[in-house]
């Protein structure tokens, strides 16, 4: 057994995570007494209950204890309270979110008659602790080191804040990977659910569940798994249920007129209840009545809504998905002829309407799936062992290459992006870009690290920021050297020199994250273009 026991895949999903461990020879995911392997991302705290409430028992009692019961958390991670998909979400959800100091989300809830303010870090961290604790159970050991599988366009700061959490809650992170990764080992690799034959071929994986949508291209051939180009945004189940409870208060006050549920959160949580069984009902059926009696100021509700409708009022976000289809396979060059494999991935490509589009798009060719959900719990399960290096496991050859998901660069005089190394380059990378001084007799260099497609920073996001200093009083346009060296687990290591002076400096973005700047930018010291 390799030092910290079995090392463990994990899921972490915006209403749903699951966890699995490899064991004799293939990846087995963690179930619950009821024989269940999906666990609700849901935390609750209660007035009796010295402990938070988390999984099933907080998702059971929620309709009763709607202010401190928190829900798809996943969505807030990494991000600023300003962030705009932030404020989007806040209108739907019962529990309070508010603004912290350094402008992080922080919510507010009512445990024992005492009221606590709660990271999103801090909520995740009590999910991944009782999937930790879940798999230790049954294995009889203690669990410390784990994969986790995330979104593939999850940023730095989210990828990062899925770390913090997963310390918090006593786990080692031996990788951060792509849900498109753990896809792909778990059909191509684990199950083989196609013919791999003996030659290379072009998977398509379409993952969206409940909060996140991504599609991904890769190669796979022998073992080896190369992404060739990434995309994705949010959207997910959640999305739809909000479409649908959009459609309800609308229908609901033009009959109504003068009232209006969305003052309620009683009203609301039981609308959105209601919208979240119609999508699961008219994935298989073809029509659903939503029917609440005394849903607002004593007025009973019944809609009906045939499949047709449900497809007319989400055929905005069925378009997105094509769209990212589409924009991957340009990105990569590819023809859709040329994809031997569509692989669904994610409760939500459950919706007819998804796969009906998929097999359009692709010439009537029906894609594999949707895949089982532990897919991406068992696909980071094979990964975990992989690292975890245990003689006692044997595998047979595997290597993932996966891509950088997002541009990361360097600003330059004017405020404007210089990409050092572009997204959906091959990891790992060490990039070389050279700049130069942007003053006459500078003395130092501002080297400010962000990660983003805008041409200009500000529409990008600030990793970290550090000077190079003891530059040599000289003319403007002085050589500075910055290079950026990313591992295969995404870390950014930037370097920047001014090798006549024998000026050096290394960071590692993953340690500067917090710190910022060491003190205010100086004008002075801006990195330009070289003439």
């Amino acid at each position: 057994m390799a030092a910290g026991g079995p090392a463990i895949g994990i899921d972490l999903g915006t209403t749903h995570s699951r966890v699995a461990v490899f064991q004799n020879n293939t990846a087995k995911l963690i179930t619950n007494a009821h024989d269940d392997p999906a666990m609700p991302s849901c935390v609750a705290f209660t007035k009796e209950s010295p402990l938070p409430l988390i999984g099933e028992a907080a998702k059971q009692q929620q309709s009763n204890n709607l202010e401190n019961t928190i829900f798809a958390v996943k969505r807030l991670i990494g991000r600023s309270f300003d962030d705009p998909s932030v404020q989007s979400a806040l209108k739907y959800w019962p529990f309070k979110v508010m603004r912290a100091k350094g402008g992080k989300p922080i919510i507010e809830v009512t445990h024992q008659h005492e009221t606590k303010g709660l990271l999103v870090e801090d909520v995740t961290a009590m999910v991944l602790t009782k999937l930790k604790n879940a798999a230790e159970a049954p294995l009889g050991t203690t669990v410390k080191n784990a994969v986790i599988s995330v979104p593939g366009h999850f940023n730095h700061a989210q990828r990062q804040a899925v770390k913090d959490a997963a310390t918090m809650s006593g786990l080692n992170v031996m990788r951060i990977m792509s849900d498109h990764g753990a896809a792909a080992i778990a059909t191509h690799w684990l199950d083989k659910t196609a013919d791999m034959g003996t030659g290379e071929r072009n998977v398509l994986i379409l993952d969206m569940g409940g909060g996140t949508c991504d599609v991904t291209l890769l190669t796979a051939h022998d073992g080896v798994f190369d992404v060739r180009a990434t995309a994705g945004v949010e959207l997910g189940g959640e999305d739809i249920d909000s479409r649908l409870v959009d459609f309800c208060v609308e229908d609901f006050m033009g009959k109504n007129v003068g009232t209006d549920p969305t003052t309620d959160r009683q009203a609301m949580s039981w609308l959105r209840a209601e919208c979240d069984k119609a999508k699961l009902t008219l994935s298989t059926g073809t029509e659903f009545t939503i029917e609440i009696k005394n849903l607002f100021q004593g007025i009973d509700y019944a809609v009906h809504i045939p499949r047709a409708r449900f497809e007319d009022l989400c055929a905005g976000f069925f378009r997105k998905v094509l769209l990212l289809v589409d924009k991957v396979l340009r990105d990569d060059g590819m023809d859709k002829e040329a994809v031997h494999d569509v692989v669904l991935v994610g409760g939500s490509t459950r919706i007819p309407k998804i796969q009906e589009l998929i097999t359009d798009y692709f010439g009537g060719r029906a894609p594999i799936g949707p895949i089982a959900d532990g897919a991406l719990a068992r696909g980071a399960a094979v990964m975990a062992a992989l690292l975890c290096e245990d003689p006692s496991v044997k595998l047979q050859p595997l290597i993932l290459l996966d891509v950088m998901p997002i541009s990361v660069g360097v600003e330059t005089a004017g405020g404007v992006m210089a990409k050092i190394v572009e997204r959906d380059t091959t990891l790992p990378t060490k990039k070389t870009c050279t700049f130069g001084t942007h003053l006459h007799n500078q003395t130092k260099v501002l080297i400010q690290v962000y990660e983003g497609e805008g041409t200009m920073t500000a529409e990008n996001n600030l990793l970290c920021s550090f000077y190079l200093k003891g530059i040599k009083p000289a003319s403007r346009g002085q050589h500075i050297q910055v290079t950026f060296d990313i591992d295969t687990n995404g870390t950014i290591c930037v370097d920047a020199q001014r090798q006549t002076d024998y000026q050096h400096i290394s960071a590692n973005v993953n340690n500067l994250f917090r710190v910022g700047l060491e003190h205010p930018p100086d004008a002075d010291a801006v990195l330009a273009y070289c003439d």
